[in-house]
């Protein structure tokens, strides 16, 4: 069931991509776009009545770690590099009147 792209696809695709194509650049979209439908050909081809559908191809049991602090509280540090700071609060100029 392989499809043709005939070259008012690929223009029909272009105008809607907002992208202009010379004639050898349409021609090789058409060749692109053709390939590309055979491997969906292929892969629609392929029997899958006795598998599971999945959610992810990959392993689906993700490891843990423990949640360790690994850092300490830098909030006076980092108040002191402010230009202006109040009651552990960054002090910048009123944007809203």
């Amino acid at each position: 069931m392989t499809q043709h792209i005939d070259n008012e696809t690929i223009e029909q695709v272009a105008r809607l991509a907002r992208i202009g194509l010379s004639d050898e650049e349409r021609d090789r979209m058409r060749e692109h776009f053709s390939r590309l439908l055979h491997m969906v050909d292929v892969i629609r081809s392929v029997d899958t009545e006795n598998v599971a559908p999945m959610s992810h191809p990959g392993d689906p049991v993700q490891s843990l770690r423990e949640d360790q602090v690994e850092e300490c509280n830098q909030q006076e540090a980092l108040m002191d590099l402010a230009p202006q700071s109040e009651d552990g609060l960054f002090e910048v100029p009123r944007v809203v009147g």
